[in-house]
């Protein structure tokens, strides 16, 4: 089954675990963050999603929350992603 890895920031720990995600959304970073970098190399697609809070629970972003297991659709090269499943 497919995962989308959300996270605030990556460390090097992180490795593993982008490079076998389906996709990856951070809550911070650009173009040149070790997220966006260890993602690229390993092809995974990835977006930053500023603004985007992350609880042990799930993800809120501009009032919406979803919880643990909600569908995510990521485009990396259009940059974006949907919530829902495309």
């Amino acid at each position: 089954r497919p995962v989308v890895l959300v996270l605030d920031v990556s460390s090097p720990a992180d490795v593993p675990a982008i490079t076998r995600a389906s996709a990856v959304v951070a809550a911070s970073g650009d173009a040149a963050c070790h997220t966006a970098i260890v993602a690229n190399a390993a092809g995974v697609p990835a977006v930053v999603v500023p603004g985007l809070t992350i609880a042990a629970d799930g993800i809120e972003f501009e009032g919406t929350a979803l919880g643990v297991g909600y569908e995510l659709t990521v485009d990396g090269d259009a940059g974006f992603v949907e919530w829902g499943a495309p």
